[in-house]
């Protein structure tokens, strides 16, 4: 759980939820989400409901493929 904090930063594990993912709605987080602490503990059990990719760049997180942001990011854009 802690390398998952780390790897996250300072991205809350909410905005990290992959909420397309079937096992949101098989365990009901698409009606009541848990703790931060308990989402993490469910992320680390299922790596299916984390956001992809997460892409470290100049000390920021960018969660998610967001291409305008990449680019912005690494002075493309």
């Amino acid at each position: 759980m802690e390398e998952l904090k780390e790897i996250l930063g300072p991205v809350s594990p909410r905005d990290a939820l992959s909420t397309r993912s079937p096992r949101v709605k098989e365990l009901g987080l698409d009606r009541r989400l848990p703790s931060n602490d308990e989402l993490l503990r469910l992320m680390v059990r299922e790596p299916t409901l984390i956001r992809r990719p997460i892409i470290h760049v100049g000390g920021q997180v960018v969660i998610g493929f967001d291409r305008a942001h990449l680019e912005r990011l690494l002075g493309g854009g």
